[in-house]
C-alpha cells in the first residue's frame, strides 16, 4: 500500500521534527494511523517530502524533492456557473493537472459573488482544490482566482500563450497544440453573450469547437481542459472574424 498523502504548506528541512497543521493532524486521527506510519506530504507548489508520523502528530522528514506536473500548463477562464457546479468544476479540473482557475462574472452569469461571501467561496474551493490534489497525486495545487470580470482576463494570457475560447453547435475543428500554456475560456449557462464573444476576438481568443452538441457548464469545463492536457493535436483554431 503506497504513503498517504497530505498536504503540509510549509515543509522543513530533512531531520527536522515538527507538528503537523491541525487539519492533517485530524485526518491522521480519523483514519487511526500508529506512530512509525510512512507518510508523502507535499506543499502545493512543487515539494514533497518522505516523512515518519510520530508520536503527539508530529512527524519527521526523513527526504525532500522538487516534481513538476508533467504536460502543459493550462489555465481555466471559467464563467461562474449556477448551484455547486463551480466545486465540481474545481474538483475535476484539479485532477486533470489545470494550473488554474480565474472565475469571471458574464452578462448570462446568474450568481453574483461579492465580499465575505466571494472570500467564503474562494476558501471553499482551495480546500476542494488541496483534497483534489492529494486524492490524485499531484505535488501542485491550481491557483484559484475570482469571480472577477471577464474584461479584466482578456489580455492576461502571457506572450505566446494560447488564447482559447470553447464553442459549441458546430463540428469539431480540433485544437492547437502550444508548447508550454494555453488559457481556454469556458463560457455560463447560456454561452457567452455576441458582444463578449467580439471582445475575445479583439483580444486574439480563438475559437475551438467541443463539437456539434449543447454540453453542461461542468461537462464543458472538463471536456475543454482533458483535451488539452491530453495533447490533443489536430487544427489549429478557427481564426476570428475580421
Amino acid at each position: 500500500m503506497s504513503a498517504r498523502r497530505f498536504p503540509v504548506p510549509d515543509l522543513p528541512a530533512v531531520g527536522a521534527t515538527f507538528v503537523l497543521p491541525p487539519e492533517t493532524r485530524r485526518h491522521v486521527e480519523v483514519l487511526r494511523l500508529p506512530p512509525g506510519t510512512p507518510l508523502v506530504l507535499f506543499d502545493g507548489a512543487g515539494r514533497e517530502a518522505d516523512a515518519v508520523l510520530l508520536e503527539g502528530g508530529a512527524a519527521r522528514v526523513e527526504a525532500l524533492r522538487e516534481r513538476v506536473d508533467p504536460g502543459r500548463r493550462v489555465v481555466l477562464v471559467q464563467a461562474l456557473p449556477k448551484g455547486g457546479k463551480a466545486d465540481e468544476i474545481v474538483r475535476m479540473a484539479t485532477e486533470l493537472g489545470v494550473a488554474a482557475i480565474h472565475f469571471v462574472e458574464t452578462a448570462r452569469t446568474v450568481p453574483r459573488l461579492q465580499g465575505p461571501r466571494a472570500a467564503k467561496k474562494r476558501a471553499r474551493w482551495s480546500r476542494i482544490a488541496e483534497e483534489a490534489a492529494r486524492q490524485s497525486e499531484r505535488a501542485t495545487v491550481p491557483t484559484l482566482a475570482g469571480p472577477e470580470p471577464l474584461e479584466a482576463l482578456l489580455d492576461a494570457p502571457p506572450e505566446g500563450a494560447a488564447r482559447l475560447v470553447a464553442w459549441a453547435r458546430q463540428d469539431a475543428r480540433g485544437w492547437p497544440a502550444p508548447d508550454a500554456e494555453a488559457w481556454i475560456a469556458v463560457g455560463p449557462e447560456g454561452g457567452f453573450a455576441p458582444a463578449e464573444l467580439e471582445a475575445f476576438d479583439r483580444a486574439g481568443w480563438g475559437r475551438v469547437s467541443l463539437g456539434a452538441h449543447v454540453l453542461r457548464v461542468d461537462t464543458a469545463a472538463v471536456c475543454a481542459v482533458a483535451l488539452l492536457r491530453a495533447g490533443a493535436e489536430l487544427v489549429a483554431p478557427e481564426a476570428p472574424a475580421s
